[in-house]
Parts: structure tokens; C-alpha cells; sequence
């Protein structure tokens, strides 16, 4: 098994906020980044399975769906590629219902089963299927006491059929990603 340090770790849209150890990327000029990249619709510079982690915080709602070049699906496609079998990838997204999930720059409205198009019983065979992927609502602090809704599959059905997810609305959805 490869050691630590020869291990890639990804970051995703970086913007000026540098985390040691990883290759911080990002599509705009920062100070703090190692690679300029517009993800999506140029290739990541990594060989295939080469990168054990990628986090994401707030990057896929900004792609653009199809048919244009740099898009969701392309990016994410790309992730994929490049992630170790044994690898993750952590994708922090805006809720649709939360205060962020409707900026006009926003090109992906996130619903909470998003999850489903990326597993392997997905329905698009073009995509990339995962073997497995965690999800967790994140709520505001105000609304602390939402998060046990994350313990039961069966509470986030009825959150998200009634109009709880309106009143108590989650800022953000994460999801997990394992090859």
C-alpha cells in the first residue's frame, strides 16, 4: 500500500482558502491555489485512480448542464477517473430549499435524492456510478435541532413530502462519494 504521502488529496474550488496537504485547485487566480483548471471541460492532470480524496464545497451547482462543454456531469465524470477504488469524494451543494439553493449563477437545482442518478442502478449509463453514498442535510444554526433527521431514512421521506422542508429548510446537502 502507498504511503501517506503519495497519496493525492483534491481540493475543489479552493478559492482562497489554502488546506495543507492537499493540491488546492480552482478556476479563477487565487493566491492560495496550485492549479488553474476550469473542471468540467479540461481534463484534471492526474492519471486514472491516482487520487485517494477530492472535497467539493459549493462547486457543482456553478456547472453548467449539458449540452454545453464544461458541465456537471463532465466534472464529475472527470472525479471519477481520477479517484483511487478505495477513494472518496466529499461534494458540499446548496439545498434546494435553503437560503443558497436559488442563486441565478446556480445551475443545478439539488433535490435531496440527487444521489440516485450516481449509484450503480442509475439510470444513465453515460454517468459514473459509485458503490455507495452517504448524505446528510445540513441546517441552520437556528435549526439545530433538525439534524436528527439525518438518522432516519424514513424522516427524510416525510421531510421532504411535506412542508417541514419549507419552514425548516436545510441550507446544504452533502454527499459522499466511495468508488
Amino acid at each position: 500500500m502507498d504511503s501517506e504521502k503519495n497519496k493525492i488529496k483534491l481540493h475543489l474550488r479552493c478559492g482562497h482558502i489554502k488546506k495543507k496537504g492537499w493540491v488546492n485547485i480552482n478556476i479563477l487566480k487565487y493566491v492560495n491555489q496550485d492549479i488553474c483548471i476550469h473542471i468540467g471541460s479540461k481534463k484534471l492532470p492526474y492519471k486514472n485512480g491516482s487520487v485517494i480524496e477530492i472535497f467539493s464545497d459549493n462547486l457543482f451547482e456553478h456547472l453548467p448542464p449539458p449540452p454545453l462543454k464544461s458541465n456537471f456531469e463532465n466534472a464529475l465524470k472527470e472525479c471519477y477517473r481520477v479517484l483511487s477504488k478505495d477513494g472518496s469524494m466529499k461534494m458540499i451543494l446548496p439545498y434546494s430549499t435553503g437560503y443558497g439553493g436559488y442563486y441565478e449563477y446556480h445551475w443545478v437545482l439539488v433535490r435531496y435524492d440527487i444521489y440516485k442518478d450516481f449509484e450503480n442502478d442509475g439510470m444513465d449509463p453515460s454517468l459514473p456510478l459509485f458503490a455507495s453514498i452517504d448524505r446528510d442535510l445540513r441546517f441552520p444554526r437556528w435549526c439545530f435541532f433538525m439534524n436528527w433527521i439525518n438518522h432516519s431514512p424514513k424522516l427524510i421521506w416525510i421531510y421532504e413530502r411535506t412542508a417541514l422542508k419549507y419552514l425548516l429548510p436545510a441550507t446544504e446537502l452533502i454527499l459522499i462519494f466511495k468508488k
